[in-house]
């Protein structure tokens, strides 16, 4: 369910993103700044970002609660009501914590922590593009002569631009750039640097993923090992070659986990690190990270735990194996035909 439910929000988030290619078409290098401060440009980045981090929250705590079940001996047959509640609830909880985390960049309250700059829109010379607050207090200065305070709030910087128009004339519009707005994909912000406004907020989230990686490799080693431990006690008390291949299967369902958690997010956290001390500028690289690397593990997973699509895939694998083994075997039939004819 959890796999199901990612790939709707990334086929729903890639659909949305191409029809919205397909509508700007050819004029998009113009209209670029009227989309990324656009309020479709910021559901997108929140449904991209739920996506990734509902799923790496679900295979955190299912990772803990199935080491917890593990270690207590608790079978699939053995689950209470009681414990059908504390899952919905759990679920529920997560969900929530998610949207409320997805939503934190986009609130008022936290536009100065959040927001990158002000677009004004093509016909206004003076604020070109989206100027940040730096931009910002070098024209008011030249305008209100200089201003004591170093760190305007965007509140401040607002009612200072607005005081700058007449409203006899129309005033000024502007429309504010998020932190989803950052990249036409419309996307987390993953790679920043210590000026960057948000920098505190996606290191957080970058540690997180980082504590939620340890977390699942530890829980899963911890399942492989105890029940490495249970299955070599009943070995040695009887033959049992099922206990054998399920004990197999499962130390390779765990190494696959810990294998494509560790190639995905150890190299990402670190061009993160090393982008942050600006040591390697990763902006080329964004694309690759935030629409293949992370979302391709957050779905490689549940498919990892899944049984019936990994007996699927295998079934698949199997048969595409017989398929090419037979034509294998029917060329070397022909071609020998076709030695013997030459031989005659």
């Amino acid at each position: 369910k959890q796999w199901y439910q990612r790939r709707v929000r990334g086929g729903v988030y890639i659909l949305i993103v191409l029809s919205f290619d397909a509508y700007y078409g050819p004029s998009f290098c113009a209209l670029q700044l009227d989309w990324l401060t656009s309020n479709t440009c910021n559901a997108v980045g929140i449904l991209s970002f739920m996506g990734t981090l509902i799923s790496v929250s679900c295979m955190t705590w299912l990772s803990v609660r199935r080491c917890v079940n593990i270690y207590k001996e608790l079978l699939a047959d053995e689950i209470r009501i009681r414990d059908k509640i504390y899952l919905a609830v759990s679920v529920c909880g997560l969900v929530t914590m998610t949207t409320l985390v997805a939503v934190l960049p986009l609130l008022h309250s936290t536009e100065d922590f959040f927001v990158n700059g002000v677009y004004y829109g093509p016909e206004n010379p003076l604020f070109i593009g989206t100027p940040n607050k730096v931009k910002h207090k070098e024209i008011l200065d030249a305008y209100y002569g200089r201003i004591r305070s170093h760190d305007l709030s965007w509140g401040i910087v607002n009612r200072l631009v607005s005081g700058m128009f007449s409203s006899q004339y129309g005033g000024i519009w502007s429309k504010k750039l998020h932190f989803y707005g950052n990249d036409p994909v419309c996307s987390f912000k993953f790679f920043v640097t210590v000026s960057d406004p948000q920098h505190v907020f996606v290191w957080v989230i970058g540690a997180g993923y980082m504590v939620s990686f340890l977390i699942i490799s530890i829980c899963y080693l911890t399942v492989g090992w105890i029940t490495a431990r249970r299955s070599a006690t009943l070995v040695s008390t009887c033959t049992n070659n099922h206990l054998q291949k399920r004990n197999r299967k499962l130390q390779r369902k765990v190494a696959l986990i810990i294998a494509t958690d560790f190639v995905c997010w150890i190299p990402f956290i670190l061009v993160g690190v090393l982008h942050s001390t600006q040591l390697v500028d990763a902006t080329p690289w964004y694309p690759v990270f935030s629409l293949l690397v992370i979302p391709v593990n957050s779905v490689i997973n549940p498919v990892i735990l899944n049984d019936y699509i990994v007996s699927i895939t295998q079934k698949f694998l199997q048969r595409v194996t017989k398929i090419v083994a037979k034509k294998r075997g029917v060329e070397a039939a022909t071609n020998s035909t076709i030695r013997e004819t030459e031989n005659i």
